[in-house]
């Protein structure tokens, strides 16, 4: 039972924790989970044998959680990225005495190279 109830976690967690986006690109999978637990609650009773049901829906469930948990922090990870570089500027203003060149722009090749990669 201990095993039903996690999966019962996950399962809601993926669907209340989940924007609408993320669950149109899983609709199939929660349909197939759907089922399966639709399938357990009509048709087996506390007297079968539903160990096998609950193998599949434990893995069906564990399978599509740790695929949205990983799309979730690769998704956080490449905003945290984005925004790191977001904060480090570009283009300089060049200390210039003549106030001919108001950014040093002949600089950016060689200050893109030297930016440290976004971890």
């Amino acid at each position: 039972m201990n095993r039903l109830n996690r999966a019962l976690a996950w399962y809601n967690a993926i669907r209340e924790g989940s924007h609408e986006t993320e669950v149109a690109l899983i609709e199939r999978e929660i349909s197939a989970i759907d089922n399966l637990l639709g399938r357990g609650v009509e048709e087996l009773t506390w007297h079968d044998d539903f160990a096998e049901w609950l193998v599949e829906v434990y893995s069906a469930i564990n399978t599509l959680q740790e695929r949205v948990l990983t799309a979730q922090g690769n998704v956080k990870g490449g905003l945290n990225n984005i925004a790191a570089w977001g904060n480090v500027p570009l283009h300089n203003r060049k200390l210039n005495p003549d106030k001919m060149e108001l950014l040093a722009f002949k600089e950016r090749h060689r200050r893109i190279l030297n930016r440290s990669p976004v971890n």
